[in-house]
């Protein structure tokens, strides 16, 4: 077992406040559970970086337009 501590996000965020947080609305701060001193040292441990990377495709690029395709179906069912 190894005793590094890998990379977690500062705050788990719910459905509802990511989608308050696209569409520009307030929300909440966090609800601290249990003991408030360790969970504010979580929270201070935390990585602001994303987790896991993202590559957006070029829409040229054959798969975009497999899944542009299958959006444009979606959309016009």
């Amino acid at each position: 077992m190894r005793s590094e501590t890998p990379d977690y996000p500062p705050i788990l965020i719910g459905l509802y406040e990511a989608e308050n947080r696209c569409n520009g609305h307030p929300v909440q701060p966090p609800v601290l559970v249990g003991d408030a001193e360790a969970a504010q040292r979580v929270m201070r441990g935390g990585a602001d970086k994303p987790l896991i990377g993202f590559t957006r495709l070029q829409p040229e690029e054959p798969e975009a337009q497999a899944a542009l395709l299958i959006e444009a179906r979606k959309k016009a069912a």
